[in-house]
């Protein structure tokens, strides 16, 4: 269930099967220099976290925020050129499969 949606971020949580748990995920665009991009510990520095949780809470509830465990950030890459595959026999697809959908 998406919790936000806007130009700059996309959140979403959803269960976890067999758990009570849920696993949030977001989005967040970000501008990020050459050299941030280049160092790839940024990604786990706890001060670039914080900021970045901090930019999250103001689109969603502060307690949500506050009950997030075991957060990872992971670079998103953008390109304003479609990626033009070689073999003409290939097709790029969106795997959309449901697990709850699923038959057990």
């Amino acid at each position: 269930m998406p919790l936000s949606l806007s130009y700059n971020l996309y959140c979403v949580a959803y269960p976890i099967i067999n758990s009570c748990d849920f696993n949030f995920v977001s989005i967040l665009r970000k501008k990020l220099s050459t050299k941030e991009l280049l160092d790839h510990s940024l990604f786990k520095n706890k001060d670039f976290i914080s900021t970045v949780l901090s930019e999250i809470s103001k689109k969603i509830e502060p307690n949500i925020i506050q009950n997030l465990k075991d957060i990872k950030c992971f670079p998103v890459f953008v390109s304003s050129e479609i990626y033009q595959l070689k073999n003409k026999n290939t097709f790029l697809i969106e795997d959309l499969k449901n697990p709850y959908l699923e038959e057990e």
